[in-house]
């Protein structure tokens, strides 16, 4: 009678291990690089909304050359009012990353006069 060894595996045996190993690890980096696009597309939409507000609070303190006057009513619920005079006007910042499809951010500013 033959008495198999039944200590190790056999070839099949680990090449099914090693795809499953495989096929496991690939969909676990597609998460990692997907979450990383996000983040990277995150931090250019970030720096383009920092930029158009750098932009406008400098035109701001620098006093506003390209900006509309106008008034601002606001109408409470026991229908007082404040009705107030200011300058008000738009800054926009464009990304220069192709992550984000080179979006726009806008910012509208106000300054009572």
């Amino acid at each position: 009678m033959l008495v198999k060894n039944k200590e190790g595996m056999t070839l099949i045996e680990l090449i099914i291990a090693l795809a499953i190993i495989g096929i496991a690890s690939v969909s676990f980096l597609t998460f990692f690089t997907q979450g990383f696009k996000f983040v990277t597309k995150a931090g250019d939409r970030s720096k383009a909304g920092f930029n158009a507000q750098a932009q406008a609070e400098k035109a701001l303190n620098n006093g506003i050359s390209t900006s509309n006057v106008g008034s601002l009513t606001i109408t409470f619920s026991d229908n007082t009012y404040i009705n107030l005079d200011a300058t008000y006007g738009y800054i926009s910042s464009q990304t220069t990353s192709p992550a984000v499809n080179g979006s726009q951010t806008t910012i509208t500013f106000f300054k009572p006069n």
